[in-house]
């Protein structure tokens, strides 16, 4: 830590006041009993005001965000699951956990790419954790991305050899890779005879003669 750094903590810490110090430990008793009894939005609120009064109480405000997020996403309510965990890792940058808890509910909402990217932030994080790139494995397939499924089905197999899943999954990405295109599919409706010159006035307008029996000769005198 530099000396500057240190300074502003040491001020930060002077200008606790007693009174805000001793409020804010009975706020956190009292949300921790909500926690307890998994009355999570007063848990949330109890701990987010003992961090405004005590920011050494971040933690318990961290564990109280994902705790509600991950109950919202067990009852489908997604956008609030994604606020919280969004909020969560204000508090907590680059939380692997918390970085995989959002990733699952951007798959759930469908954005892909969001999802992407927290899983992308968790591996950063911790990049030995085989059921993230199973978990992204699984997005790339989804994008139609077989090279980039099949290479984190590759990282599985090394953290864990023989797993199942990733075998299963990396055996269906490359025969995707490896399928002969798909034969072309015939239009809908009539087929039109492409040999075939259109007929009228206007199909003669500016049209050049196919070959030299299609061009009149000149009459002899």
């Amino acid at each position: 830590m530099s000396l500057a750094v240190a300074i502003l903590v040491l001020f930060a810490g002077a200008a606790l006041s007693a009174s805000d110090k001793a409020e804010a430990v009975k706020v956190a008793r009292e949300a921790a009993e909500a926690a307890k009894a998994k009355d999570w939005n007063k848990a949330v609120e109890g701990f987010r005001r003992a961090h405004e009064l005590d920011p050494s109480f971040s933690e318990n405000y961290f564990a109280a965000l994902v705790q509600r997020g991950a109950a919202y996403r067990e009852q489908q309510k997604l956008q609030e699951a994604l606020a919280d965990f969004t909020e969560a890792l204000k508090l907590k940058p680059g939380d692997a956990d918390t970085h995989e808890r959002r990733a699952y509910v951007e798959l759930q909402m469908k954005d892909l790419n969001k999802a992407l990217e927290d899983y992308d932030a968790s591996l950063k994080a911790d990049p030995k954790e085989a059921r993230v790139y199973l978990l992204r494995s699984y997005v790339y397939e989804l994008q139609g991305d077989a090279k980039k499924g099949i290479a984190d089905c590759e990282k599985v197999l090394k953290l864990q050899p023989g797993n199942a899943e990733a075998t299963a999954r990396k055996q269906r990405l490359e025969a995707k890779l490896n399928a002969p295109p798909p034969a072309p599919t015939l239009p809908p409706g009539p087929i039109k005879n492409p040999n075939l010159r259109p007929h009228g006035p206007a199909s003669n307008a500016n049209v050049p003669p196919t070959s030299p029996a299609a061009t009149a000769s000149p009459a002899k005198p």
